[in-house]
């Protein structure tokens, strides 16, 4: 299944370039400004230190919630263990899912997170 939309992600790459033709001196700030508007995106990608902190706290919340799974069901047997991952897995995909569908996150710590998340439980 696609995440992200293949228009937003044209747009977006549209956009990098128009901005590193606008640095190099290449285009100028008219033709920019008419790029930027008619190939907008919806697309959130925060700075580095956001992505980290949103990388960080998905973390933190998707290690408790394994946890307090493991807690509320016996986790001894290694058949419970390897179900608790699975469906850690599959909470994670979900959540993947519906945060680039509603919020449009990409590349923001969060999905980036969600995505390795996923691929270690399985």
């Amino acid at each position: 299944m696609k995440a992200y939309s293949s228009s937003d992600l044209y747009s977006r790459i549209v956009q990098e370039q128009a901005s590193a033709a606008f640095l190099a001196a290449c285009i100028d700030e008219d033709s920019y400004k008419k790029i930027l508007l008619s190939h907008s995106s919806k697309l959130y990608t925060p700075n580095y230190f956001i992505r980290i902190a949103l990388a960080l706290l998905s973390l933190v919340a998707v290690l408790f919630s394994a946890i307090l799974l493991g807690l509320m069901f016996d986790t001894n047997s290694s058949t419970a263990f390897i179900l608790l991952f699975l469906f850690m897995a599959f909470i994670c995909y979900l959540c993947l899912e519906l945060f680039v569908k509603n919020k449009y996150y990409y590349n923001a710590g969060i999905d980036n997170f969600l995505m390795l998340a996923t691929v270690i439980f399985i």
